[in-house]
């Protein structure tokens, strides 16, 4: 993405696998890292250690693992 005003530029990269129909995996080879805040609290590194270093799911379950870390 480009920068805007403070927030800087970026890039982030994933593969959305599709099956047949409407299945779909998303694999993120780099998942965890994507959480890595400069001062978790224990909570949250306590949550962000229980992710996996790299996500294979559906839409679904990657959505439930995004609700769970934005809270």
């Amino acid at each position: 993405w480009l920068s805007s005003g403070r927030v800087p530029g970026g890039e982030y990269e994933y593969i959305d696998v599709v099956f047949e129909g409407t299945d779909r995996l998303i694999v993120d080879i780099h998942f965890q890292t994507q959480f890595e805040i400069a001062r978790p609290t224990s909570q949250y590194s306590a949550a962000l250690m229980s992710l996996p270093t790299v996500f294979v799911g559906t839409i679904a379950k990657l959505e439930q693992v995004l609700r769970l870390m934005s809270e």
